[in-house]
């Protein structure tokens, strides 16, 4: 793959990949197009290997790419992991993943949309 292939955030995000030696690979769509074959893809995946030690140094350049996280913000990270039983370098991988492909969303803005599709588009008359 050409550096010009990629956009320019992509391209920055892996070179602090490779300046912070992490093990990974491009797969999906990407991938699927670097070996000819036309696709249409609005991401780039990653396949990362899970070693604690290439975890953390994923985890800091995601950090550096994003800008530094507060400790309290990497505090209640840790938290939510550790409820839902996942390292939190997952995630937080998990959770860019949804917000780069548009796929997280607002919980409370689906229930009031739901709801009003319930009522036919209508608002709630008081």
């Amino acid at each position: 793959m050409t550096p010009s292939y990629f956009s320019p955030d992509v391209l920055e995000f892996l070179a602090l990949l490779a300046r912070h030696d992490v093990r990974y690979l491009v797969v999906g769509g990407e991938a699927v197009i670097h070996y000819g074959h036309a696709r249409l893809t609005g991401d780039i995946d990653l396949f990362y290997g899970v070693r604690p030690d290439n975890a953390e140094r994923l985890f800091e350049a995601l950090a550096e790419f994003w800008g530094d996280l507060s400790e309290h913000d990497l505090r209640a990270l840790k938290e939510a992991a550790q409820r839902e039983g996942l390292p939190y370098q997952t995630l937080l991988a998990s959770v860019l993943h949804k917000y780069v492909t548009n796929q997280l969303v607002d919980e409370e803005k689906i229930l009031k949309t739901l709801e009003l599709v319930g009522r036919g588009g209508r608002e709630k008359s008081s």
